[in-house]
């Protein structure tokens, strides 16, 4: 794997290209974790890898504290001023989420949109998952969105064309993959010349599970989709949440 890949990846022209996520989608993902991580009001969760604060900002606008923490200083300077703006409840910190715990114990924390297993070392990347669970209160809840490796296996295509909207404009988007390894890698080509690449270890379904359990995570269940459908091949996602014990 390349080093480090996703410092030069999130950057600024990043932002304009994938981060878009619509209000209906944001939404959507938030109920779904009040409604599976019991959220109420007050409650302080950490959102690990928060980016430009998309999935805390909803969630502060329902009385919940988030503390959000991405590698990208630029990205947490535009989550700072987001929050600023709207008067809501957030600390936004940038800082390494291979060493970083929150200070004060939460009462759930997410890693949402597939920001796990950027390092070939296994060891490495569940420091993520046990700075997770140090950061947690004993009984409460984590949520760790990935995508679902036997779906991609089932339906590999090697390349793929889309739109992709982009400031409410359509752009054509080419992606490439290839499993290698043990390593997913793509690459992005947009149709002005932007290209971009991305790699994550390839883990299954058991083996987020086994990492999780293997910090004390109970795995409460395993969803395929924010509808809560179980798992299977037919979803793109895989998402676990596992319990504090």
């Amino acid at each position: 794997m390349k080093n480090n890949w996703w410092k030069d990846f999130y950057d600024e022209n990043y932002l304009d290209y994938a981060t878009h996520k619509s209000d209906e989608e944001i939404k959507k993902s938030v109920d779904f974790m009040v409604d599976v991580m019991n959220l109420e009001k007050w409650n302080i969760l950490y959102d690990q890898c928060c980016g430009v604060g998309d999935i805390s900002i909803a969630l502060a606008t329902r009385g919940i504290k988030c503390v959000g923490l991405d590698q990208s200083k630029n990205y947490i300077e535009i989550a700072k001023k987001r929050a600023e703006n709207n008067n809501l409840d957030c600390d936004f910190i940038s800082w390494d989420a291979f060493t970083y715990k929150t200070e004060q114990t939460c009462d759930a924390a997410v890693n949402w949109y597939t920001s796990f297993g950027y390092s070939v070392d296994d060891n490495q990347n569940i420091k993520m998952i046990k700075n997770i669970y140090d950061s947690l209160k004993i009984g409460w809840k984590f949520l760790l969105d990935y995508y679902n490796s036997e779906y991609i296996l089932e339906n590999f295509k090697e390349t793929i064309e889309y739109k992709v909207a982009i400031w409410n404009n359509l752009v054509n988007m080419r992606k490439k993959s290839k499993l290698e390894n043990g390593i997913f890698k793509s690459w992005w080509y947009y149709e002005d010349g932007k290209e971009y690449y991305g790699e994550s270890r390839f883990y299954s379904p058991n083996d987020l599970q086994k990492m999780m359990e293997k910090i004390w995570f109970e795995v409460e269940a395993v969803y395929g989709s924010i509808e809560k459908e179980e798992i299977s091949n037919n979803y793109y996602r895989c998402i676990l949440l596992g319990v504090k014990k």
